[in-house]
């Protein structure tokens, strides 16, 4: 596993996926992975990143938790 961190965003490598992480301001979030298939990109709710629910990070791009939403 690789992991580099901006200030802006993060970039981590975990099996054969790359995920990056873009911050733009604490509810605006983008994240995107790319795999053998290609890429994918997800915006998570505002819900999913409030405080104490999903980081705003590329360890979620590379986790089962990349593209739920809320129940």
């Amino acid at each position: 596993m690789r992991h580099t961190s901006g200030r802006a965003g993060e970039v981590e490598v975990r099996d054969g996926m790359v995920g990056v992480s873009l911050r733009a301001a604490q509810y605006d979030c983008l994240l995107a992975r790319v795999t053998t298939k290609g890429p994918t990109l997800w915006r998570p709710s505002h819900t999913q990143l409030a405080p104490g629910e999903l980081p705003c990070s590329a360890g979620v791009t590379v986790s089962s938790e990349f593209g739920k939403y809320p129940h």
